[in-house]
């Protein structure tokens, strides 16, 4: 029986629904913070958590809560994600860089 070389393994990659998915889980996610964020500048309103000067409106204070809201939301869905799938390359060796053809001038 002749050698055969083994087969190259195929490149793992993410079905092209995600990317579907994903166009239409970014405005969910800045919807649904903008909600959340207007519900807290009311409830601060009504229980005084915070004191916020009266010179920033409660559109500002909206915008900037949900701003908040919508980077620490991703931030968490992609750290836990992260977890979950674990990483897609494999990490290349340590002494490796990309650089090693360029000549030092010094």
């Amino acid at each position: 029986m002749p050698w055969t070389p083994p087969p190259k393994p195929r490149k793992s990659r993410i079905h092209p629904i995600w990317g579907g998915i994903g166009c239409f889980m970014i405005p969910l996610y800045f919807a649904g913070s903008y909600y959340a964020a207007e519900f807290l500048v009311r409830q601060n309103r009504v229980q005084h958590w915070l004191y916020i000067p009266p010179d920033i409106t409660a559109l500002q204070q909206t915008v900037g809560i949900a701003a908040l809201i919508f980077a620490l939301s991703f931030a968490v869905i992609a750290i836990v994600w992260g977890f979950i799938r674990g990483p897609l390359h494999k990490a290349p060796d340590v002494g490796y860089s990309k650089m090693r053809h360029i000549k030092r001038r010094f």
